[in-house]
């Protein structure tokens, strides 16, 4: 049949394609082998840097419109979903941050009277013994 003629064919191939380019043996082979598997490892970190990037360049990275404009997009979706969850919104998270800083404030100008005041001085705690 034409299996035996096809098995034959196949092996002179291999043997023509021995005499154009012979195979590397032993250490040869080894450092062959791990030349290409360092290739693939670098085009895959690269295939993955420029999804990651989404093919940015140069300028982008710096930022531009389209970095403004993709950050002023992303604060409207996050004002958007914190009212739809009845969080607090912008304003609000400001004010109790200057409420807090207020309350601190407050609190050191007691400590100060506690301790005799600083006087621009630093607080001197005696050495133990």
């Amino acid at each position: 049949g034409g299996a035996p003629a096809s098995r034959h064919r196949r092996g002179e191939d291999k043997e023509r394609l021995d005499e154009i380019a012979p195979k590397a043996t032993g250490r040869d082979a080894l450092v062959e082998k791990r030349s290409a598997a360092r290739q693939s490892n670098r085009d895959a970190s690269a295939a993955k840097d420029d999804a990651m990037l989404g093919g940015m360049l140069g300028d982008e990275l710096g930022g531009g419109d389209d970095f403004r404009a993709a950050m002023a997009r992303q604060r409207r979706t996050q004002e958007f979903r914190q009212q739809r969850r009845g969080g607090p919104s912008a304003e609000q998270i400001v004010a109790r941050v200057q409420t807090a800083q207020a309350s601190e404030a407050e609190k050191m100008v007691q400590f100060q009277h506690l301790v005799g005041g600083f006087q621009g001085n630093q607080i001197h705690i005696p050495r133990r013994e």
